[in-house]
């Protein structure tokens, strides 16, 4: 989607292509904020009930940073400086490693397993 834009243009705010941006951003805005308060689980699937300041600087301290730096709009900054550096907007696509790992197997599958043993 950005790497479209990046050659074509922001769409308007009117159409369809804006409205999926926006939703892309809001997306992984929440995903900063869940992460902020993500429990880390034991090896039964019981979280380990550790207080908000650790959880808190736990993340600050791996992947917040990065996280930030994705959800910026960099590629839009740089192009108002010269327009041959919109290409930061590929920055975004590194979103992809995120959603390989949320879908990858050893997430995914343990939670169908759960529901298939509840039933």
């Amino acid at each position: 989607m950005y790497p479209y834009f990046t050659v074509n243009g922001l769409p308007s705010i009117d159409s369809i292509g804006f409205i999926l941006i926006v939703s892309t951003e809001m997306i992984c805005f929440f995903d900063i904020v869940i992460n902020f308060f993500l429990q880390e689980v034991d090896e039964e699937g019981n979280p380990k009930k550790e207080s908000r300041s650790v959880i808190m600087e736990r993340y600050l301290r791996s992947t917040f940073t990065f996280d930030v730096i994705i959800f910026l709009p960099i590629g839009y900054f740089m192009s108002l400086i010269d327009q041959k550096l919109k290409f930061f907007w590929v920055i975004k696509a590194v979103r992809i490693m995120k959603v390989n790992y949320y879908v990858s197997n050893r997430i995914i599958l343990p939670l169908i397993v759960q529901q298939i043993v509840k039933r």
